[in-house]
Formats: C-alpha cells, structure tokens, sequence
C-alpha cells in the first residue's frame, strides 16, 4: 500500500520538528511567564509574517478548500500578549522576513501541515502552562488552546483536504519541502529570539521588520 500523504510529510519532517523542540522548551516546572510573553512576542513575528500570506495561498491556488482563513492564529496571540500586559509592554515586536516561499499550492500545503500540526501541540503545552502558571483561554492562552476540545477534528479535517488535493509526486515533494523550511525557519526565529527577547511592552503593538 502506497503511503499516505500525511505519512509522507511526517517522514519528511522528522528531523526538522525535532530539531525545533530542542529551541522551544515550554514544558519545563520552572518555565515563567515573562518566558512565555517573550516566547508569545518572538512567535507573534513569525505569524505577522507568514499567516496573511498563507491565506492568501489557500485562496489563491487552492480554491480556499484548506479553510486556513477560518483557522487563524494571529490574533489569538495578540490577544495573549495583551492580556499578559503585566508582564511588560511591547512597543514594537519584530517581524521575521525569512518565511518560506509560498508560491503555488503544494506549497501552501506543506507550510499550513506545520502551522495546523503544532496546534496539537499546544493542546499539550497548555495544560502545562494552566498547572504552573495558572493561565487559560480567556486569560494568556488563547493561542495554545487552540480549537479547544475540537483541536483533534480540525486536524482530521484539515487532514482530509489535503489527502483529496490527489497532488502527484512532484507536487507532494514541494510541500515536503516547504514544510521542511517551515520548521527551520521558525526554529532559526525563535533561536534568535528566545535568548535575548525580553519583553518590555506589550500594550500598543507596532512591528518593525527583521531579516
């Protein structure tokens, strides 16, 4: 039996989604929360960045059949940062520039694999931070919950779409590939970012760009 096109890009991917894990290390007892505003600021840059040109993908070459403009996430992270206004105030975030090239439907498909994966992952950093810091949907964790208790059906839904896409071999290994540069390039983001992001606003957000 020939393997499936989610299968494909988890191979694919592997290493990459690894390698990120080693940069992002939320699921720690003594992780603070001025940890996490700096890791929801350096995370708002790359979304500023990457999600209205993915929509616009999914729209553009895809017919709009990914629903990635009903999936958005830019603004629940914003509303993150607002809320943990306590913690500092941004007054500008940087914007990264070195998002993956999103240039045809394969493409969008194998950015939006990663963007629509890692919210199962938050599902499990959530109920992490919620023990040790006390967050919650409403109060600093809007991004992290996700779609709440509906997170594993959007997957399998957006799961479907692709698999229906039928993209041929040549195409599945464009989303591979542009998966691949998703992961790297959010991981060379929040390596710059994390170390030395520290967070001193957060009401009155502006961006600036960043290459």
């Amino acid at each position: 039996m020939a393997p499936t096109f989610r299968s494909e890009l988890r191979t694919a991917t592997r290493r990459s989604h690894t390698a990120i894990e080693t940069v992002v290390d939320l699921i720690r007892p003594d992780i603070t929360t001025s940890e996490y505003v700096s890791y929801l600021g350096a995370l708002y840059g790359y979304y500023h960045a990457l999600e209205p040109r993915l929509i616009s993908a999914d729209t553009e070459f895809c017919s709009g059949v990914l629903g990635l403009a009903a999936r958005a996430k830019l603004a629940w992270i914003e509303q993150d940062l607002n809320q943990l206004s306590g913690y500092g105030t941004f007054t500008a975030i940087d914007v990264c520039q070195a998002t993956p090239l999103i240039r045809n439907g394969p493409e969008a498909v194998g950015c939006a694999y990663v963007i629509e994966g890692s919210t199962l992952g938050g599902s499990v950093i959530f109920r992490h931070m919620q023990k040790h810091l006390g967050i919650t949907p409403d109060a600093g964790a809007r991004f992290l919950y996700g779609y709440g208790e509906a997170t594993g059906e959007h997957w399998k839904s957006f799961i479907r779409a692709i698999e229906a896409m039928n993209f041929s071999v040549k195409q599945r290994e464009a989303s591979a590939i542009s998966a691949i540069a998703t992961f790297d390039t959010m991981r060379e983001w929040l390596s710059l970012r994390n170390v030395s992001y520290h967070p001193t606003a957060i009401t009155g957000i502006t961006v600036q760009s960043v290459h």
